[in-house]
């Protein structure tokens, strides 16, 4: 039942409805208290990189810290360097730490497809609000590939992210004057990968 409600909140947060993410992080924390969302004392390491996910959303910056620095030992041995550097690394980004954050980037073996994608996205995100076009040009690039090439992305996963670098790249080479007609069109996609922040950086 746990895992049905954090679905169904996490459809609503697809669909930029913000009051679930705080409803999703309460089920997060509420099931892990009681040893719900455990198996064998273990915690799935995408139920941890989701609590992570919604804590930085909530702004609960050194909540999200303990709980990464004292939970990771939970995760299943193989994954657990990967998931504490590139968590971190979120941490880091959403704390405007971008130097740090991509320090902990160059720790991951990305052998997890979840966290490749994510790496990228985040590099994508330091690159465009530091100005760094050049090696923005250059990650895209690397980045459609990726997705192009990877079979084990889900063709929807694929069409999201291929949709947010569309449209990034869109911005960088739109005016200011040219914003409304842009956020007109984004509003409208529901298949575009961080639209919260393609937006918000359409109002800086």
């Amino acid at each position: 039942m746990f895992q049905y409600a954090i679905n169904f909140c996490n459809i609503q947060i697809l669909q930029v409805r913000e009051a679930y993410v705080q409803e999703a992080f309460q089920l997060y924390v509420n099931g892990l208290e009681s040893g719900v969302l455990l198996s064998n004392g273990q915690l799935s390491p995408w139920h941890f990189k989701n609590v992570i996910k919604l804590g930085l959303r909530l702004k609960k910056f050194e909540w999200t810290e303990l709980f990464i620095l004292q939970n990771t030992s939970l995760l299943e041995a193989r994954f657990r360097e990967d998931a504490l550097y590139y968590n971190l690394a979120e941490l880091y980004y959403y704390t405007g730490r971008s130097d740090e954050a991509m320090l902990q980037l160059t720790k991951v073996e990305f052998t997890d497809v979840h966290y490749n994608i994510g790496a990228k996205v985040m590099l994508s995100k330091i690159y465009f609000e530091t100005e760094s076009l050049d090696a923005l040009e250059s990650l895209l690039h690397a980045f459609k590939s990726y997705l192009h090439r990877n079979k084990l992305i889900a063709e929807d996963l694929r069409r999201t992210y291929l949709n947010f670098i569309a449209m990034l790249w869109k911005l960088v080479r739109t005016t200011p004057e040219r914003y409304a007609l842009l956020k007109e069109k984004m509003e409208k996609s529901q298949m575009i990968a961080e639209k919260n922040w393609l937006l918000r950086m359409m109002d800086t």
